[in-house]
Formats: C-alpha cells, structure tokens, sequence
C-alpha cells in the first residue's frame, strides 16, 4: 500500500491533557512514517479537549491548534518546563500552548 492510501487510512488519535508524553511519543513515532501529512493538534473546546493526531486537512473547531513538527518538539520542552517549575513552586502546572 502506497503512502497516500496509508494516509487516508490514518486513524485519529486523541489523549487526554494529563496523558500528554503518551501523546509526544505517538506523535514521533507517527511522524517517522507519515510526515507532513498528519497533524498535531491541541484542543481546548469543552467536549473535545486535549491533543489529536490526524491526517493533516482534518476540518478543526475555533478552540484548536495545530503545530508543525518543529513546534510540537518546542511545546513539549515547555511543558517540560512547566511540570517542573510547578513541582518546584508545589502548585499544579499551568495550561500550556
């Protein structure tokens, strides 16, 4: 099966916010094999919250966002970044985009 088929087979993957890493390591791993043609998306709409992997061009709400490759890895070190600065502060960490 060519990409492009592949691609029109790609299922869309949603996690909730708290199981963000689950979320990074599915998008790296999907990224090797699909690139540009899925997207990673962060919502914040009431009833579909949290972050979703789809094939890129998925019609998205106004609460969403969708980050390139490079953003992604640059979201994951601010989250990073966020946990650990709360852990430190003893707080929960705060909403990250």
């Amino acid at each position: 099966m060519n990409l492009s088929a592949q691609v029109q087979d790609f299922p869309q993957m949603h996690f909730e916010f708290k199981d963000w890493q689950a979320a990074f390591d599915k998008w790296y791993q999907n990224h090797a094999d699909y690139g540009e043609h899925i997207q990673f998306v962060v919502s914040y709409g009431t009833y579909n919250s949290g972050y979703w992997i789809e094939k890129r061009g998925t019609e998205l709400g106004n609460s969403a966002r969708v980050y390139t490759h490079k953003q992604v890895i640059a979201l994951k070190s601010r989250i990073k970044r966020e946990i650990k600065k709360a852990e430190i502060e003893g707080r929960h960490p705060k909403f990250v985009l």
